[in-house]
């Protein structure tokens, strides 16, 4: 290893690599953003402050803190108001529908066994009315609305055979419907 224009030697110094103990002097001390008397070397892979191991959260791209990692809900789950009474009144118009088709017409006609069916099948019709009502959002609010519908469809089978009211019909038809319900619109 020589000058190209003197030709003199060239000695090659390689520069002194700082030991672990001074690099963490170096380091200033940082403080967590939540709680403030924690000491951390952790940041924020999206906004970069300061983060302890008991607020911090793994994501597939790094550590987050609470406030990033507090995921968007999707826009299918969101739900206004209007939606949501407009949702309840189509569940309680369709419950009192409902209760009267297969309280008057089927269970009448053609018994018990029919009116299981029919319970399921009204309440994936309900369930599905309240969706697309919402213009096809979902989730636990309209879950709820929609049972709502399914019990004033159960009270009112029930109110018809008052003197004969049987177990099926105080337990296994709302039980159904709401889970039907449960199935489609969670």
């Amino acid at each position: 290893q020589f000058c190209g224009a003197c030709g003199s030697r060239l000695s090659i110094s390689r520069p002194e690599t700082p030991r672990a103990t001074d690099n963490q002097s170096n380091l200033s001390t940082l403080y967590c953003n939540v709680h403030q008397d924690t000491q951390t070397q952790l940041r924020c892979g999206r906004c970069d402050i300061p983060v302890c191991p008991k607020c911090m959260t793994h994501s597939p791209v790094g550590v987050r803190c609470p406030r990033c990692s507090k995921p968007t809900p999707m826009p299918q789950y969101e739900v206004q108001t209007h939606l949501l009474l407009r949702a309840l009144g189509v569940a309680i118009l369709m419950g009192i529908l409902g209760g009267f088709v297969i309280g008057f017409i089927v269970e009448p006609l053609f018994g018990q066994l029919f009116a299981v069916i029919s319970i399921a099948a009204w309440a994936y019709l309900l369930a599905e009315t309240v969706s697309f009502s919402t213009n096809k959002k979902r989730g636990p609010k309209l879950t709820i609305i929609a049972s709502s519908g399914i019990l004033i469809c159960s009270i009112i089978i029930a109110l018809m055979h008052l003197p004969f009211i049987s177990l099926l019909d105080l337990t296994l038809l709302p039980a159904l419907g709401i889970y039907m319900v449960y199935s489609r619109l969670r």
